[in-house]
């Protein structure tokens, strides 16, 4: 740490960071740092660098603090031995609401950071602050991507796309930072590293919709948010929450994102400044850096037809890979946190209907009445084997035999409530699906795919056109939502928007056991399931003998 030589004792404190070139050393580095250190004085972030034939340095401010790892453990203890942690998540997503509008500031002037983490953040309070900007790097660099970084923090998909020689030009390496954003909130949150990277799960005591924040800053590429603005968008609304008390009642529906918001007026990039300006701006402005959290934008009263808007905004979002948009609760019920807001309105699959559509609010609404009560859920395990040419026909058959029960349950629940003979909107459709996610088994479970839509042909089981894209985009959804009635409601929020019945979805997965391969079968219709476990092999076996069915949720 340094001073002016002209403030004396009492002037402001300045970091300086000294590269001694003639002791040798990692030169490769020292330039990479020093291309860093230009990029960062554009930016304002540093006061002054200079590389030489002796050596290379740079100044930045030094802020005074703590780092977040220290600061975290220490809050988490004191909130437990407290009784609460509710102070703990309303300052962690305080910080990670700075970092983001730090992070976006980068991103907009066309470098990315590369090394965010824990470590890397300094927190005074309720403000925090980034630091080293050593690995620093133009959006648009001709370079081959690095897998420099810290593990747990560092995005594995940067990692991949490293090892395959891409250049940083050719991805969207902003979303590296989005994920590495992500993965400080996992840690701020619950004290924990994500070890498993995007399959890493927060305590169950972490409110939902922050938990499923960190889920989508997390996921794939192509799933996770667009961009560092989009996500301060949500955790914006949920500081806003956090500062009202309300964290805790916050689902997943309620998020901006969820219902197709654009960015807020308060969130919207600034104007660019002059260097000294923008830097000043940043040490100057309540938090650090940036605007600190307001939500006016979320306390309006809004109309019924502004939620329809909303819904069909995320189906057409969902179409294009946000494959998590909906997950943990599409469709749950707000009036009571709406009207103590001063709104009314209704949230129900029904309403997400296009117009040309009504006919099956019937359909929805009973599912609806299903959800509601949870997902009724049926098992059955067969004891014998079947032989492997057997293996389809038999599935097959036990599905259409499914869909045929489903339907009359269906029509008799539609019945019941309206009085009157029903029938069934639109085709029933069917669609088998692979969700094997082992690589070992993959082929395999391909090959079991292709056979499953052939026999269903020959059984006159009228199968789904859903296009590869779309079945990809549903495999993700099965994937990445674990909660079951979440899943539920998702799927009946994509059908409900898209205007159709939803269609019987057959899952399912290859697991080798002691006693040899088995595959788990999983059928999918909002508000029911059935899930099967069927040994198969070459040999010849006995018929298999169920073994009851067991009733569930």
């Amino acid at each position: 740490m340094v001073r002016k030589s002209s403030e004396g004792e009492t002037g402001r404190l300045y970091v300086l960071k000294y590269f001694n070139l003639r002791a040798g050393g990692n030169l490769e580095s020292v330039v990479r740092e020093s291309q860093a250190a230009q990029l960062a004085q554009k930016l304002g972030l540093i006061i002054e660098s200079k590389l030489g034939d002796a050596a290379f340095w740079y100044v930045m401010p030094y802020y005074h603090g703590e780092t977040l790892t220290g600061g975290v453990l220490r809050n988490i203890k004191q909130a437990r031995d407290n009784g609460g942690l509710n102070a703990h998540y309303r300052v962690s997503l305080g910080y990670v609401h700075q970092l983001l509008q730090i992070i976006a500031q980068y991103h907009e002037s066309g470098v990315f950071h590369k090394d965010i983490k824990p470590d890397n953040l300094i927190i005074n309070g309720e403000r925090i602050y980034l630091v080293d900007i050593g690995l620093m790097t133009p959006l648009g660099s001709m370079s081959q991507l690095t897998t420099h970084g810290t593990e747990y923090f560092r995005d594995p998909e940067m990692v991949k796309l490293a090892l395959e020689g891409r250049e940083v030009r050719e991805v969207d390496a902003a979303k590296f930072d989005v994920y590495s954003i992500g993965a400080v909130l996992f840690f701020a949150l619950s004290g924990e590293f994500p070890t498993s990277g995007a399959l890493s799960r927060l305590p169950r005591e972490v409110p939902m919709a922050a938990q499923w924040v960190v889920n989508r800053a997390m996921t794939g590429m192509h799933q996770r948010y667009e961009n560092a603005r989009a996500m301060l968008t949500d955790v914006d609304f949920l500081c806003w929450a956090a500062a009202q008390g309300r964290l805790e009642g916050v689902k997943p529906a309620d998020l901006p994102s969820f219902k197709g918001m654009p960015v807020p007026a308060h969130l919207q990039p600034q104007a660019p400044v002059a260097d000294t300006e923008y830097r000043e701006r940043l040490a100057a402005a309540p938090g650090g850096y940036g605007a600190w959290y307001s939500a006016p934008a979320y306390v309006q009263p809004r109309r019924r037809s502004r939620l329809r808007t909303a819904g069909t905004v995320v189906i057409v979002l969902a179409g294009i890979g946000f494959i998590s948009l909906m997950a943990f609760g599409a469709g749950t019920r707000l009036h009571d946190q709406r009207q103590s807001q001063g709104t009314v309105a209704e949230d129900s699959l029904s309403d997400r209907l296009p117009g040309q559509a009504m006919e099956l609010r019937p359909v929805y609404e009973a599912i609806d009445r299903a959800l509601d009560a949870g997902v009724h859920t049926d098992s059955e395990n067969y004891r014998q084997p079947l032989p492997r040419i057997e293996l389809t026909p038999a599935l097959v058959k036990r599905a259409g035999d499914i869909a045929r029960e489903w339907d009359a349950a269906i029509l008799a629940d539609l019945r019941k409530v309206n009085g009157r003979q029903a029938a069934l909107p639109g085709p029933r459709e069917v669609l088998f699906l692979s969700v094997e996610q082992d690589d070992a088994d993959l082929e395999l479970a391909k090959g079991i795919e292709l056979e499953f839509q052939l026999e269903a042909a020959r059984q006159n089981l009228p199968t789904s056109t859903r296009s590869s894209a779309e079945q990809d985009e549903l495999r993700g959804t099965i994937t990445t939502i674990s909660d079951k009635l979440a899943l539920h409601r998702e799927l009946a929020a994509r059908s409900a928007g898209a205007g159709r019945v939803p269609a019987y979805i057959i899952l399912f997965t290859i697991e080798h056991t002691a006693a040899g391969e088995q595959v788990n079968l999983r059928a999918i219709y909002p508000g029911r399931e059935y899930r099967a476990t069927v040994p198969f092999g070459d040999r010849t076996a006995p018929e298999p003998e169920s073994a009851g069915i067991t009733r569930g949720e």
